[in-house]
């Protein structure tokens, strides 16, 4: 788990568009896309609130009750992975535009009873290199429900989150329910035939 300090605001992350096509197209490369959610600091609880309710985000308070409650009920196992004192994190934690991180998605899974799967494709030079950069948030059998996420380090505000669906989806409504394992196999499927095509004489 990484400590999940917001992160600061900054105006010069200059080129972040291009640095988020870089993203989507090593996911589509890997038959997956990633679907925007708004950069307001509740980026991570609306891209939870986009793959279990397939609303793009507007639950996205009640995601972020749910993640703090738990957070409270389980205090010892969570308080040494928080900066600051525990309780005054958790305060700020409710506000409805606090940043969210690592810390908050694991609670989340286990809260929810879903595995998720962060992907890092910022970090992919090659769409092969895709499933070896995500996190793996694993609570539960690799057979069981697993949301989606994309992290982007560089956005137009920071750091950031966004629901991530599979190519075929059109994003409207609710995800196709996946598992972890169903992901790894799509993802190292899908990326060695968008290499071989690469490779393929014209």
């Amino acid at each position: 788990w990484e400590a999940s300090a917001a992160p600061s605001v900054s105006s010069s992350w200059g080129g972040w568009e291009r640095s988020f096509r870089h993203d989507d197209e090593k996911l589509r490369a890997c038959g997956l896309w990633c679907k925007k959610v708004e950069a307001d600091g509740a980026c991570l609880f609306r891209a939870f609130s986009d793959q279990l309710e397939g609303d793009g985000g507007s639950e996205h308070l009640k995601y972020r009750t749910q993640c703090v409650t738990f957070l409270e009920a389980h205090r010892s196992e969570f308080a040494p992975f928080v900066e600051g004192p525990f309780k005054p994190y958790c305060t700020k934690l409710r506000e409805p535009s606090a940043w969210g991180g690592h810390v908050e998605a694991q609670a989340l899974s286990r809260a929810l009873g879903v595995n998720a799967l962060i992907h890092l494709p910022a970090e992919a030079q090659t769409a092969e290199d895709v499933p070896q950069h995500g996190i793996e948030v694993l609570n539960f059998d690799e057979d069981a429900p697993c949301v989606q996420l994309c992290f982007h380090p560089r956005y137009h505000c920071g750091p950031h989150y966004n629901s991530v669906r599979c190519v075929g989806d059109k994003g409207n409504g609710m995800p196709v329910a996946t598992t972890l394992l169903e992901l790894r196999e799509r993802m190292v499927e899908r990326s060695e035939e968008h290499t071989s095509e690469l490779q393929s004489p014209i």
